[in-house]
């Protein structure tokens, strides 16, 4: 299990005292609210504190007054953002005076969606949309956690990607298995209790929810790592089971056949 030292003594805040909302906005971009619960941490009152949105290149600083009096801005529209994509934030508190010192800290923190968004679980999974040629599907695993790219240029790709059973039953397992090669294969986290805002400890204590799922074999050699592997086809197949996906395909495409066979 690996263990971090705190050096610097500032305090980790953990990212459900800062919830952070965003709403769509008609040209595309998204504007956020967000609530800030610093209470019991003895952070000093005149603290300046800080919260920064950051997706791919794109960074955003919003202030939010005080430690001891947090004033959300009127202003919180994400301008510097990629139209539809969903950040991250983090809250950072830096002492008065201009020293630069930083007090406390929250990274990583995921949104949520408000109530009339009808988008993929953000927690686990942003769905975001670029021009992607002739492919339907990507999945980046190169920033801070895993996103499902889709085509921006196929009709209904929004819809289509959250409520139809043939794209949900062919996509979602394979999604399931790179991420879980890149946890456990590539970069050995074994351990959901790492860090409850890395991503690849979320999606280990997610997939060990699934009914039959042990802990992840972890070690190298090409033994383990074989080990791993059917570790992980294991996974999928829970999943596959749990979210009936071969009923769903076969659903999909007997809904597809009466729409074909009727022009």
């Amino acid at each position: 299990m690996i263990r971090r030292f705190n050096y610097t003594k500032r305090k980790k805040i953990v990212p459900s005292r800062v919830p952070v909302t965003l709403s769509l906005e008609e040209d595309g971009h998204y504007a956020f609210d967000v609530q800030v619960n610093l209470r019991g941490l003895n952070l000093p009152k005149d603290a300046k504190v800080f919260l920064e949105a950051y997706h791919a290149f794109s960074f955003m600083r919003f202030p939010l007054g005080e430690a001891g009096n947090i004033t959300v801005p009127e202003r919180r529209r994400l301008v510097e953002a990629d139209r539809g994509a969903i950040p991250l934030f983090r809250l950072k508190v830096v002492e008065a005076g201009g020293s630069g010192k930083l007090l406390g800290l929250a990274d990583k923190i995921v949104p949520q969606l408000s109530s009339d968004e009808t988008t993929a679980q953000v927690d686990l999974l942003p769905v975001e949309f670029y021009d992607l040629g002739d492919e339907v599907w990507q999945l980046s695993l190169t920033g801070d956690r895993p996103v499902l790219m889709l085509n921006k240029k196929i009709p209904h790709i929004r819809e289509i990607s959250s409520a139809d059973p043939l794209f949900i039953s062919l996509v979602f397992p394979e999604v399931v298995r790179k991420i879980l090669s890149r946890i456990i294969v590539e970069d050995d986290n074994t351990d959901p209790r790492y860090d409850e805002s890395d991503w690849s400890s979320q999606w280990l204590r997610f997939v060990l929810k699934l009914p039959g799922i042990d802990l992840p074999p972890s070690g190298g050699g090409p033994l383990v790592r074989e080990e791993k592997k059917d570790w992980i086809e294991t996974v999928v197949r829970a999943f596959c089971n749990r979210w009936r996906t071969k009923e769903e395909f076969i659903r999909g495409s007997t809904t597809r056949n009466v729409l074909w066979s009727n022009p």
